[in-house]
């Protein structure tokens, strides 16, 4: 990197932007990634629903917080639709102060993620996805197609002989096809444990990694609501907790990990519980895998990477 940076994030704190909800995934996947990375870049955030609760629009305090905390770059990760949203003119008057603007899409399947890509037009100077979603607009030039980051002072591997979980689905069952895998699993074998949703079961993120690092074996869903096939989160914090990634066989994932490598695949629910009984009988294949998923992840996408790579875009394009 060719200077010192200090950013800005202007994100939720709530999930949802709920006050009653758990704490947004970004205190892990951005704060906590960034603490974690080792590159000592200092932050301050702007909570646009701790803000809006308390009567205040961010559109109030940006400017006025750009003055005063002097970041180079400000980062955005927006609700949806919501009003609590910065507008496009705050936007603009933090821009005219020299300020880099990033804005960060975990899924760009959906309609409003790309008409508002659009309607940023050129107040953006990046755009970082982590879905894997790859679809069109009209500013793919200033377009990074990346992963979620994660806090590795929360995804770690488990101690020698730790797992004790057979295999684990930790996640949502909002997804009918998800619900369909996991009624069949719940019908055949009582060795893997479905548990979680940040929405349903408000589970920890603590507790989440603790059951994730635990697993001999993640199970992984890659569809959205969207159709289109995502490397989830999740992708990375099996990874990163040395489990062995069971992954809903798709595209999307096989652009940056090899099947069979660093993860399995499979493609119904009979092929699941299948290839679960046969890893969990071979245990020398499953660790080697798990090993090669936890080695590619510390070699091309912990935390240093991802933050590296988005500076260094955005210094090149300054």
């Amino acid at each position: 990197m060719k200077q010192d940076h200090k950013i800005l994030f202007i994100t939720e704190k709530y999930t949802d932007g709920d006050p009653n909800a758990l704490l947004t995934n970004n205190f892990h996947n951005l704060f906590g990634s960034l603490d974690a990375s080792g590159l000592d870049i200092p932050y301050h955030n702007l909570f646009l629903d701790e803000l809006f609760h308390n009567r205040i629009h961010v559109d109030q305090v940006l400017e006025h917080t750009t003055f005063s905390y002097l970041p180079t770059i400000a980062i955005f990760s927006l609700l949806g639709d919501s009003p609590m949203n910065p507008s496009n003119e705050a936007i603009s008057q933090i821009k005219k102060l020299g300020v880099k603007t990033i804005f960060l899409w975990p899924d760009t399947g959906f309609s409003w993620a790309i008409n508002r890509i659009n309607s940023l037009g050129h107040l953006a100077d990046l755009h970082v996805s982590w879905g894997g979603d790859e679809v069109q607009h009209a500013f793919l030039h200033k377009h990074l197609w990346m992963w979620a980051p994660q806090d590795e002072r929360l995804y770690f591997p488990a101690e020698k002989d730790f797992q004790d979980i057979d295999a684990s689905f930790l996640g949502s069952l909002r997804y009918p096809d998800r619900q369909d895998f996991c009624r069949h699993i719940q019908n055949n074998t009582s060795n893997i444990l479905i548990h979680g949703g940040q929405r349903e079961n408000k589970l920890s993120p603590a507790h989440y990694a603790e059951l994730m690092r635990r697993s001999k074996i993640s199970i992984n869903f890659s569809g959205s609501p969207c159709g289109i096939p995502q490397i989830k989160g999740r992708v990375m914090e099996v990874l990163a907790s040395r489990s062995m990634l069971l992954e809903q066989k798709n595209p999307a994932t096989k652009k940056h990990l090899i099947p069979d490598k660093h993860y399995v695949s499979f493609n119904s629910p009979e092929d699941l519980l299948k290839k679960v009984e046969y890893y969990l009988k071979h245990e020398e294949e499953r660790v080697m895998i798990s090993q090669n998923g936890y080695e590619k992840y510390l070699d091309t996408f912990a935390s240093e990477h991802f933050w590296t790579e988005i500076i260094e875009r955005v210094e090149k394009d300054g």
